[in-house]
């Protein structure tokens, strides 16, 4: 078995009160794809537990690459899986009695008996573009949507390089973010921002195309920014830079923890533009090990710009109704679109459904 490598997850300091010590939370948990961390934290053999909605999930990997998700207690004495619980072969054992459960959840294994007719409670999970997704409903329902279904500019995108954060906030605020225009030249300092393609919203996915340039030394280097959300789940921000004929393919994902409080992921990978369309200096001298020193470089000012963002997130309240002023963008189509996430008012706590009915 390989060693796993642990889960490296950052804590964003208090600087002045957290969102989540402002007031009751703002927002439900919303339906659909969630990050729950990258493949390359799940080798053969490895269990990792991460907050989720709330609550424990365990992931592992069985040996033979099949991964899993389940809620976190065995459900024949409620032993957390999480602790002890480990893989063997195809199998996941729990520490308590050395029950086992195949990879549909079933038990098919008692060490002292025939196998109790026992399941584990099992998520859906799949693995795309190296990272962990896992679906929630409010329900309990199965997914009703792919989370690539939607999504393009992705066929080469794998191995990211990635930053994990918790910190305060609601996925609605990472998402949101994107569309508020004068905030990316106010905090983060573009410039000529011009939107190539107003935001297009089709289920449940979402598209926006601008272009900006940004400062670096004397000269001002111009990208295009394809912006695509699957859900609410964050944004997948794909740059063009084809005078350096590269492609930087990005995530900004944030998954709800617990009452006012979320995981980000930060993470981007860097291909080289098509070769038949674009031939420039890069192809004659970026080799593999090269392009990837180059990514770990691009992602250093990539954190540096979502630092900026993570103090704001972390620390604010969310605004609801939002009181918009002229030029702000397009946030209250952006909300509307994002209402369809959320559970509906009939299984809300009333202070955490009215927020949601303001959006």
């Amino acid at each position: 078995m390989r060693k796993k490598p642990p889960l490296r997850v950052n804590r964003y300091p208090d600087t002045v009160l957290p969102g989540d010590k402002s007031g009751p939370p703002a927002l439900p948990y919303p339906d659909g794809w969630f990050c729950a961390g990258f493949s390359d934290a799940w080798q053969p053999g490895a269990t990792h537990t991460v907050p989720y909605m709330g609550e424990d999930l365990v992931i592992y990997r069985t040996e033979s690459d099949t991964l899993r998700a389940t809620r976190p207690y065995c459900p024949h004495l409620g032993a957390h899986l999480g602790f002890d619980g480990k893989v063997l072969g195809e199998e996941f054992q729990c520490p308590l009695h050395n029950l086992r459960y195949a990879t549909d959840g079933t038990c098919v294994h008692s060490p002292y008996g025939p196998a109790p007719k026992l399941s584990l409670p099992m998520l859906p999970v799949q693995e795309r573009w190296g990272i962990v997704w896992v679906w929630h409903h409010h329900e309990g329902g199965a997914p009703t949507w792919d989370v690539a279904a939607g999504l393009t500019g992705l066929d080469n995108a794998r191995d990211p390089v990635y930053q994990i954060t918790d910190l305060c906030g609601y996925p609605q605020d990472v998402s949101e973010n994107v569309v508020d225009y004068p905030h990316l030249t106010y905090l983060h300092g573009l410039i000529n921002l011009e939107v190539l393609t107003p935001p297009k919203y089709e289920g449940p996915f979402g598209w926006v195309t601008m272009k900006a340039g940004r400062r670096i030394g004397p000269a001002v280097v111009e990208s295009e920014f394809i912006n695509q959300f699957p859900g609410l789940a964050g944004a997948n921000i794909n740059v063009s830079m084809p005078e350096f004929g590269l492609y930087s393919v990005n995530w900004l994902l944030a998954t709800p923890t617990g009452p006012g409080r979320m995981r980000y992921s930060l993470a981007s990978s860097l291909e080289l533009l098509d070769p038949p369309h674009h031939r420039g200096p890069a192809y004659e001298w970026l080799s593999h090990k090269a392009l990837r020193a180059l990514q770990y470089a691009i992602f250093w000012q990539t954190k540096k710009d979502a630092a900026r963002d993570l103090g704001i997130f972390h620390h604010k309240r969310f605004a609801t109704p939002a009181k918009l002023a002229s030029g702000d963008g397009p946030i209250g189509a952006h909300r509307k679109w994002s209402r369809q996430f959320y559970p509906p008012a009939d299984s809300q706590a009333p202070d955490a459904y009215d927020a949601h009915r303001k959006l």
